[in-house]
């Protein structure tokens, strides 16, 4: 039972590691994540001055249009379509912004956890550690009890024939004792009747 648990905290130290190097992978991942959110923030940025831009030069088409006149009306059509496409972009452009701050606070929300989790693996590692170091002396401790025992067993066994034979002298001893007591009382008893 002692090698039994030494092999699962073994298994349990492995599995642990294997964890642990998975947490840190989807780690790395969620920080690629996180980088191409910051590029998608670029990104929206660089469309939110083009939206700008381009409403600035509408409203600059608008201002040459009305000093033109008559002449410069399907210019301020064209201008009008420009400004609404402006308009359009910078709308879309904010729903980007905002749905991005979103994703990065969970980038951040599942980062966190991630590190946490490592810490925690990293005290499930400490911990196997400890349980297999703990479960290897005891092994070891069962090992030399059993090594003992046996070298007892076999003193034990090589002394067991003396014993016997001390035992058997014993008992001769006590045959011929039993047999001297019979004989003393029958020489008592003869004794007796011849007093």
């Amino acid at each position: 039972k002692a090698r039994h648990g030494t092999r699962s905290a073994r298994q349990n130290l492995n599995a642990v590691g294997g964890l642990r190097r998975q947490i840190q992978a989807a780690a790395a991942r969620v920080e690629r994540l996180a980088e191409r959110s910051r590029e998608i923030g670029k990104i929206a940025k660089a469309v939110e001055d083009l939206a700008q831009r381009t409403n600035l030069i509408a409203l600059n088409a608008s201002i040459q249009a009305a000093e033109t006149g008559e002449k410069g009306r399907g210019f301020a059509i064209v201008a009008e379509e420009v400004e609404r496409l402006s308009e359009r972009a910078a709308g879309t452009n904010k729903q980007i912004a905002k749905i991005n701050q979103a994703i990065q606070a969970e980038i951040g929300e599942v980062g966190r956890a991630l590190n946490a989790t490592v810490g925690a693996t990293a005290d499930l590692s400490r911990f196997a550690i400890e349980s297999g170091d703990a479960l290897g002396e005891l092994e070891r401790c069962l090992a030399a009890f059993l090594n003992l025992q046996i070298k007892v067993t076999a003193y034990a066994g090589e002394h067991s024939d003396e014993t016997e034979r001390a035992f058997q002298v014993f008992v001769g001893g006590v045959s011929e004792t039993e047999e001297s007591a019979a004989r003393l009382k029958e020489s008592a008893g003869k004794l007796a009747r011849a007093v």
